[in-house]
């Protein structure tokens, strides 16, 4: 993920999402209905929809105005209010936790609290280097002074998203790799770092013959660049990006036949002969030609790897403690009142 990628969803994920309204307004029964109990607090239909509201406008952007009447839509719809109503839940549990490891933000001394988050956000995403940190707020558009307003406003907004954030780095933090571990994932997902035969391709597809030959000829004398003719002549999707198909493997590539036994017999940089395929008269460039497979060694990779073994064991300690916190602040959800109130 990128490093602004961080910067934003710290803040997107815990900030409050105002309700636009985007669905028939409910009448004032539905609104307040009880879809979750979680110890002593509630959550209603309002909460959910609160929360869910972009995912709300989403849908009726891809559905149109009559998304309600569309089923594919209405399952998107209740699919994620689903899954918004068991996190709000979590968050709630975790709230409640914060409570009594004392990690509820003391919004009277608020400057003190966004210190925390910038803190916390260095550690967990940065490895506290505060050169990638400084970075990652520039090219997210931030800085420094306006990151700090940004995580103020969102405290004073939501404070019990950042102590729930809080708890999951309490018990996330104490998960460690061992090299055992990442050698294990390694050989596990091998097929992931091995690179198979197989080369950069570059693709023009043109109508007829006589038109790929002169366009071929004019690449060759430097009339124009592929790129260029890609533009001006491709009748393919990648018209506007050079005819770039990314690495294409020459076993199990998807391309037809034709394209790809001719792409196979290219060398280093060189452009094929016009070649004929059902969709028309192709030229086909390679770069970064691979004839044999290539395994990257652990070594190369053993940060990446470790990475994901610890997203995988972290997601695992933050599942296991929901669990047993549901066990100890009471939990019961009403997912059909969800499902018939929700719209």
């Amino acid at each position: 993920m990128k490093a602004s990628k961080i910067i934003s969803m710290v803040i997107a994920g815990v900030m409050a999402v105002s309700f636009t309204g985007c669905i028939k307004k409910l009448d004032s029964a539905k609104d307040k209905t009880v879809v979750a109990k979680v110890g002593d607090a509630t959550i209603t239909v309002a909460d959910v929809r609160k929360t869910m509201s972009q995912d709300i406008d989403s849908i009726k952007q891809q559905y149109g105005n009559g998304y309600l009447n569309n089923s594919e839509a209405m399952t998107s719809l209740k699919s994620t209010a689903k899954t918004t109503l068991d996190n709000l839940v979590n968050t709630k549990l975790f709230y409640f936790e914060a409570k009594t490891l004392k990690l509820v933000p003391d919004l009277n001394h608020i400057d003190d609290e966004v210190q925390k988050e910038i803190d916390l956000t260095k550690k967990d995403s940065f490895d506290n280097d505060e050169t990638k940190f400084e970075k990652a707020l520039s090219d997210a558009g931030y800085t420094l002074d306006t990151y700090k307003f940004a995580i103020r406003e969102s405290l004073k907004d939501n404070p019990e998203s950042f102590a729930a954030n809080r708890v999951k780095d309490y018990y996330t933090s104490k998960v460690t790799v061992s090299d055992s571990e990442i050698s294990s994932q390694y050989y596990t997902d091998i097929s992931k770092y091995t690179t198979q035969p197989g080369a950069e391709m570059y693709n023009i597809v043109i109508p007829t013959e006589a038109e790929a030959k002169q366009v071929r000829a004019d690449i060759l004398s430097g009339k124009a660049t592929f790129a260029d003719m890609a533009k001006k002549y491709n009748t393919d999707s990648t018209k506007d990006n050079g005819g770039d198909l990314g690495y294409v493997t020459y076993e199990n590539s998807g391309m037809v036949t034709e394209f790809i036994d001719a792409a196979k017999k290219l060398k280093e940089g060189e452009l094929s002969q016009p070649v004929k395929s059902q969709f028309g008269w192709h030229l086909i460039k390679v770069t970064g030609v691979v004839t044999q497979s290539k395994v990257k060694p652990l070594s190369e990779v053993k940060d990446t790897v470790k990475a994901g073994v610890l997203s995988t064991k972290k997601n695992q300690a933050v599942t296991d403690e929901i669990t047993k916190l549901k066990t100890k602040y009471k939990v019961t959800t009403y997912e059909s009142k969800l499902d018939s109130n929700i719209y």
